[in-house]
């Protein structure tokens, strides 16, 4: 399956919805539930770096312009020249085919919003950041499953189509012990269609491990 993401319809997809997604931020209750999150990081007097995997138009930029953090956004090289620079060109960003390039470890926060839930392969990818990340990481706009197993559906998404992730809740327990991460809080996305409305969760690596 070619994913909707490696089409080039997408970036025109993008940037047509780009004004009506930003018209509804404030009405939009998953965006309230991620300010949530990132109004529930401490405050440092340091700069705190964020990366945005999966960044898209980077539209979610404008939710840190309150905070004391450093937004950098990274996606697909095509996407973030067509998307990201185009309506948000004051940032920084880095183009990468594969999570596996990306320098997780320089940032204190990952910001992962409907990344891991367009995976063929979710625990795989995910494992990947929180075997680097080295702070905290939001995990925003995934679905949980407390009894089946962990799997994916396709669906339709920018004129073609798109993997979905449910993740089993004991899969993903499992793999916050193993790279020693504690969820510090989590909410409802209040998503009708998905198991329980679907989860934001904010991660933290146990602060034993932070500066080891």
């Amino acid at each position: 399956m070619i994913e909707c993401w490696h089409t080039p319809e997408v970036a025109i997809e993008m940037n047509r919805n780009y004004p009506v997604y930003l018209n509804l931020m404030d009405e939009t209750q998953h965006i309230q539930v991620l300010k949530e999150q990132i109004k529930a990081i401490p405050f440092r007097h340091n700069q705190q770096r964020v990366l945005d995997i999966g960044c898209g138009t980077a539209q979610i930029s404008k939710l840190f312009n309150d905070y004391h953090f450093e937004y950098n956004g990274s996606d697909l090289p095509y996407i973030i020249e067509q998307c990201a620079q185009k309506w948000h060109p004051n940032y920084k960003y880095i183009k990468s085919q594969n999570i596996n390039d990306l320098p997780i470890a320089d940032f204190d926060i990952i910001l992962m919003n409907a990344f891991i839930d367009v995976m063929e392969h979710p625990l795989q990818q995910l494992e990947k950041v929180l075997e680097n990340a080295k702070n905290y990481v939001i995990l925003h706009r995934q679905e949980f499953d407390n009894t089946g197993q962990t799997r994916t559906t396709v669906n339709d998404s920018y004129n073609a189509k798109t993997y979905h992730s449910i993740i089993n809740q004991t899969d993903f327990l499992d793999l916050l012990y193993k790279h020693e991460f504690v969820i510090i809080q989590q909410f409802s996305c209040s998503f009708n269609n998905w198991i329980d409305g679907g989860k934001s969760i904010l991660l933290q690596k146990h602060k034993k491990w932070i500066n080891r």
